[in-house]
């Protein structure tokens, strides 16, 4: 059975809305689902160095590493150690909005068998013109920084 699934895509592109569905299905059949969001990661490590109120205590690593605030080791620090975590009282893990590179994937998966563990990565592909009505949406749903950022 696959433990780590990995799901990368644009912004829009559907990751959060699979692995929500995933979690849903799986949970139905009497297995333990844990999502390890990239972007929930991102707020973590900003509102524990910033706090809450700090400008830069959003959802956007763009922002963050732009502004020399954080960086991108961190986030695979945090990512990795909830993964370590998550596997040892969870069927499967699903790393949703993870990193796209093979470098960070390396880094996010330190010391993780990923053969073990059995771990995929999936790419979410819709057409672009999906993904901008998606994010035209989402902008009157949420407060993410990187969504005030132009399409």
């Amino acid at each position: 059975m696959l433990r780590i699934a990995s799901l990368v895509g644009y912004s829009g592109s559907g990751k959060s809305t699979l692995a929500q569905g995933i979690d849903d299905r799986m949970s139905s059949m009497g297995y333990s689902v844990s999502i390890v969001k990239k972007d929930e990661a991102i707020q973590a490590i900003s509102t524990e160095k910033y706090g809450d109120t700090h400008p830069f205590g959003a959802f956007s690593l763009k922002g963050l590493v732009g502004a020399n605030r954080t960086s991108q080791h961190d986030l695979h620090n945090f990512m990795n150690q909830s993964i370590h975590e998550d596997l040892t009282n969870h069927d499967l893990v699903i790393l949703e909005g993870g990193t796209r590179t093979r470098t960070a994937q390396n880094e996010t998966l330190s010391g993780i068998d990923t053969e073990e563990f059995n771990f995929g990565i999936f790419l979410m592909q819709i057409p672009f013109r999906e993904i901008i009505a998606r994010l035209h949406a989402r902008r009157t749903e949420s407060n993410r920084i990187d969504d005030t950022y132009p399409i």
